[in-house]
């Protein structure tokens, strides 16, 4: 029950919802939560906790889903249609990891 008690405690500046958790982020945050997930360490060295990746990580997917366009989402795996006959089913997995935090574009 008193672990409940704490979870029930938010700071004072905390989001209330989602939505305005998603306004807060920068995209300058977005990627620096997604490089954390990515290597498991915070930009200061020191390693996220299994909760701290996993809410990383949550917080980088709906910033997706609200902001940029399907592909250029992480997990994003494109399916295209292949050859005159269109049998062949090309599955090109394009797990857009980065998208173009390394890149010049």
């Amino acid at each position: 029950m008193n672990q409940k008690k704490n979870l029930e405690k938010r700071p004072e500046n905390s989001p209330s919802n989602l939505e305005e958790l998603l306004k807060n982020i920068t995209p300058d945050i977005h990627r620096l939560l997604k490089v954390a997930v990515e290597l498991g360490r915070w930009e200061n060295g020191d390693k996220l906790t299994e909760e701290q990746k996993a809410l990383c990580l949550q917080a980088v997917i709906a910033y997706d889903e609200h902001y940029l366009a399907p592909e250029k989402r992480v997990g994003f795996i494109s399916r295209k249609k292949t050859g005159s006959s269109g049998k062949d089913l090309n599955m090109n997995v394009a797990v857009n990891n980065n998208n173009g935090i390394y890149s010049d574009d």
